[in-house]
C-alpha cells in the first residue's frame, strides 16, 4: 500500500515549459527568511550598505534578489543555519518545492528542502528547516559535521593553499541560495551511496594579500564527524531546477570588526579609576589604583626636597682683576670675600741721653 506522501508527490503535475521571468517577484522574498543560531538563539544582524557582489555562482541571466546583512558571530560556538517560509507564499502549478542552498566561505556544504505539501499544513506557523553542519553517509553509519565560528587569522608569507581572488571574496560569509523546484514524482525506493565522504577542514590562515579590503574576522570551521540521525533531503523525489529566485548572503563579522566599520559605535571609555568607587573595583584595578597612588606620593616628596635646598653662591672669575682696567662703581658685587689681613706691630726705639 503506497504511503500518503507518495500519493500526494505523485499527483503533482508534471513540469511544463514557461518563461522563466515570470516566476520572478519581489514579494515573494518577503516570505522567506534565513536565520543564523547560536545557543537556540538567532545572530543580530545589521544592514549591509556595500555595493553587491555580482559573481555569486549565478548566471548573467538569472534576475536574483540579493539580501545582505552583517552578522554578530560568537567565535567558538556552534551554530545552524534556519530558514523559514512564512504564511503568504503562494506555490503554483509551475513548482511545488524551495531548494536551498547553503554555503559557507564559498563552498557548499548543504541543503534544505520545502515542499508545498508540508507549508499547506501549516497555515499560521511559519514552515521551518534547518542545517547544522555537513551531513555525510560513511561506513553504513549517519555522520554530522558541526558549523562552528573561528577566528581568520592572516599571516605575511605565502598561503599554504593557493585560492583564487574570487574565492577570497567569499571567505567569512554564509550564503543562502533558493531556487524553485518541480518534484515531478516519487522513487520506489531511496538510493543512497555509501561511499567514504572527506572530513571537511577549515582554512584558518590565509595570506594578508588574499584577505585585504575584506571587512571580516572570522571563518567557518567543522567540528569531528559525529553519529547522528541526517534529515531526509531529496531522497526518494525526482525534481527538474525551475529558477533561481533569490540569494542572500550574510557576512560574517565579530563585534570588534562592526565598530572598525562603523556599523556599531564603540563602547564609551570606562571613568578613570581614581573616580569609581572602591567597592566597585576588581583586585587587579585595586593594585594599579595603589601604584599609581604610590608613584604620585613619591613624586610630590621628590619635589618639596628639592624646593626646600638653599641656593649655594659661587664666586664669579677668580677674584684677580687685570691692571688698568677701571671698576664699574655702579655694579653690584657678585659675592663677598672674607680677607684676613695680618698687620705688623711697631718696635718702639729707645733713645739715649748722649746724642
Amino acid at each position: 500500500m503506497r504511503s500518503e506522501q507518495e500519493k500526494d508527490v505523485q499527483a503533482i503535475l508534471q513540469l511544463q515549459d514557461l518563461d522563466p521571468k515570470e516566476l520572478l517577484s519581489m514579494a515573494i522574498f518577503e516570505q522567506i527568511e534565513s536565520r543564523i543560531i547560536v545557543d537556540k538563539k538567532h545572530l543580530l544582524e545589521y544592514d549591509y550598505n556595500e555595493q553587491n557582489d555580482n559573481d555569486l555562482d549565478s548566471s548573467p541571466d538569472d534576475e536574483s534578489t540579493i539580501i545582505e546583512k552583517y552578522v554578530e558571530s560568537r567565535p567558538g560556538k556552534n551554530f545552524e543555519v534556519e530558514l523559514q517560509l512564512y504564511p503568504g507564499f503562494h506555490f503554483n502549478r509551475i513548482f511545488n518545492a524551495l531548494s536551498c542552498d547553503v554555503f559557507v566561505d564559498g563552498n557548499r556544504v548543504g541543503d534544505r528542502l520545502l515542499m508545498q505539501k508540508d507549508y499547506s499544513r501549516r497555515k499560521k506557523n511559519p514552515l521551518k528547516r534547518s542545517l547544522s553542519g555537513i551531513e555525510a553517509y560513511r561506513a553504513g553509519k549517519e555522520e554530522l559535521q558541526k558549523f562552528k565560528f573561528k577566528h581568520l587569522e592572516s599571516h605575511s608569507e605565502a598561503p599554504i593553499k593557493k585560492i583564487s581572488s574570487r574565492r577570497a571574496r567569499h571567505v567569512g560569509t554564509i550564503r543562502i541560495q533558493v531556487y524553485k523546484y518541480k518534484v515531478t514524482q516519487s522513487l520506489p525506493e531511496a538510493t543512497v551511496a555509501d561511499e567514504p565522504a572527506t572530513i571537511r577542514t577549515s582554512e584558518a590562515k590565509l595570506s594578508e594579500k588574499c584577505l585585504k579590503g575584506l571587512a571580516t574576522d572570522m571563518i567557518t570551521s567543522f567540528d569531528a564527524p559525529i553519529e547522528d540521525e541526517i534529515s531526509p533531503l531529496w531522497d526518494g523525489y525526482e525534481s527538474k531546477q525551475v529558477h533561481n529566485i533569490c540569494l542572500t548572503k550574510n557576512a560574517d563579522i565579530f563585534a570588534e570588526g562592526l565598530q572598525n566599520i562603523g556599523i556599531l559605535a564603540r563602547p564609551p571609555l570606562p571613568p578613570p579609576l581614581e573616580e569609581r568607587p572602591r567597592e566597585s573595583l576588581s583586585r587587579d584595578e585595586l593594585l594599579e589604583l595603589l601604584r599609581r597612588q604610590d608613584t604620585t606620593i613619591k613624586a610630590s616628596k621628590q619635589t618639596i626636597k628639592q624646593e626646600g635646598k638653599e641656593p649655594t653662591l659661587k664666586p664669579v672669575g677668580s677674584g684677580k682683576r687685570a691692571r688698568g682696567v677701571d671698576e664699574d662703581e655702579d655694579a653690584e658685587p657678585q659675592a663677598v670675600r672674607r680677607l684676613k689681613l695680618k698687620v705688623a706691630q711697631p718696635k718702639p726705639i729707645e733713645l739715649s741721653d748722649s746724642d
